[in-house]
């Protein structure tokens, strides 16, 4: 249509310009993946450019991220394997309610050092709570003589 009032320009769509970009290439690999200071980077390049009264200026572009917070890294850094469970542990008591354990080991600690995301290493569970303690009976033998008095006189 027409610019309103002028009929020597004409209303035309705007081309405001569009970088077209290469794919991302691979992050660069990091020396200690679990690093909280080294980083990585990735980039791409400019492809084309839809050229466009503007000029808007098409760049290259970098990301750039810390090596521990790669997802991929997450996971390796944080990783623990653990081994099987060994038997269970006797019984603290005979009769009545008791614990026993067991326990398994780390085989693969976490490459951050921070083993609190691994997983249990000691189970605990109460057993013998329905086994019945057996009634002793106490019997008490004949009294003792009495003993000397401490004193000749008086209390004592």
């Amino acid at each position: 249509g027409w610019v309103s009032g002028n009929k020597n320009t004409r209303d035309a769509d705007c081309d405001t310009g569009t970088c077209i970009h290469n794919e991302w290439s691979s992050w660069t690999t990091c020396k200690d993946p679990c690093s909280n200071t080294e980083t990585m980077s990735r980039n791409r390049t400019v492809k084309t450019v839809s050229q466009n009264w503007a000029s808007i200026p098409c760049r290259d572009e970098t990301q750039i991220q810390l090596c521990s917070e790669n997802p991929q890294s997450i996971e390796t850094c944080e990783t623990c394997l653990v081994g099987s469970w060994s038997e269970w542990s006797d019984c603290s008591t005979s009769c009545g309610e008791g614990n026993r354990i067991r326990t398994r080991e780390i085989t693969k600690p976490p490459l951050n050092g921070d083993d609190s995301k691994c997983p249990e290493l000691i189970e605990k569970e109460s057993c013998n709570k329905d086994v019945e303690c057996p009634h002793v009976q106490c019997e008490l033998g004949e009294w003792s003589s009495w003993s000397p008095c401490s004193v000749t006189c008086g209390c004592g």
